[in-house]
């Protein structure tokens, strides 16, 4: 088992990280560091009070995240190429990332029995081939879930992917806004299982089935792999910058790149007035000059350049 993480004996076998309260809320998702334990025990109990929906990337195992068809067993796990990258931008954006699949080899009834004699794979099978992906993935990179379908095709359970079981008992548990949410397959399946249950469906095209396409309504989106994907997810999701309001100082995250608000003021040059770039907005150069001084004549800084002085004839 992978350190760091456990766990859950269940029908769907469930993995998670330790810092689940990282991803608690939109600021604390997107920073490196995690939430101190004062923090991290207020995110905990908003979570589990339900006070706290975040959206999902709901990822299909096989043709998504690894080449080939089925596998069983870890020597045969291969990482499709940029999985990696577009799973970190998907976490850093405030995206959890799950993993649902269907894993009929297992062909197990409703109490976990093995109902086919020859089922080509097995629990310890599953176990050791999700640690090898965790392990080729990364700390980065790791899902906030995996959640799998053991079920015998002949039962028709409420769990395997076209129908939506896996997706609806993670948004349940995880409080997720299904309607942020995403769902990403190679499969016509997995495009059926993300409009069952209600969250966007793409597309993508690194399976071993070029036809699935096909058998996917028309207006479901396609892209290469996961790397595009998560591109248009990201782009798509960003939130615009708010307009400024007259009167009031921009807020910071309303300010273009490159350009500094707080701008210190150079140090006055004997004989010069400030430069005019470098005034707050309202404050006026040309002051009234102070009042003569008898016997002497005004201030040679504060003239203007056409102004004639006062000289002794």
């Amino acid at each position: 088992m992978v350190a760091g993480l456990r766990r859950i004996s269940s029908i769907s076998e469930v993995y998670m990280t330790d810092n689940q309260h990282q991803c608690a809320c939109g600021a604390k998702a997107k920073r490196a560091k995690p939430c101190t334990p004062e923090a991290a025990v207020k995110h905990k109990k908003a979570l589990r009070a339900g006070k706290i929906a975040r959206p999902c990337v709901f990822l299909d195992r096989d043709g998504v995240i690894n080449k080939g068809g089925l596998i069983n067993k870890p020597s045969d796990f291969e990482l499709i190429p940029g999985v990696v990258e577009a799973i970190v931008s998907l976490k850093r954006a405030g995206f959890l990332v799950g993993i649902v699949t269907n894993q009929s080899g297992l062909s197990e009834d409703y109490e976990g029995k093995i109902v086919w004699k020859n089922a080509p794979l097995s629990r310890a099978q599953l176990h050791a081939i999700h640690d090898e992906m965790i392990r080729l993935l990364g700390k980065e990179a790791r899902p906030y879930f995996i959640k799998a379908c053991p079920h015998a095709k002949k039962l028709n359970c409420r769990c395997r992917k076209p129908k939506p079981g896996m997706l609806n008992a993670a948004a349940r548990k995880y409080k997720i806004d299904k309607s942020r949410s995403f769902m990403v397959g190679d499969m016509a399946t997995d495009i059926q299982a993300g409009i069952n249950a209600g969250v966007t469906p793409l597309l993508v095209l690194s399976g071993y089935d070029s036809t699935q396409k096909d058998s996917c309504p028309s207006s479901t989106l396609a892209f290469p792999s996961l790397r595009e994907a998560a591109q248009h997810i990201i782009a798509t999701t960003k939130q615009p910058r708010p307009a400024p309001v007259p009167g009031k100082t921009p807020r910071f995250d309303t300010v273009p790149e490159g350009e500094i608000l707080g701008k210190r003021r150079p140090a006055p040059v004997p004989g010069r007035g400030p430069v005019n770039d470098t005034v707050p907005e309202g404050e006026i150069l040309n002051k009234p000059r102070p009042a003569p001084v008898p016997g002497r004549g005004p201030v040679f800084d504060t003239v203007p350049q056409d102004e004639v002085l006062n000289k002794k004839t």
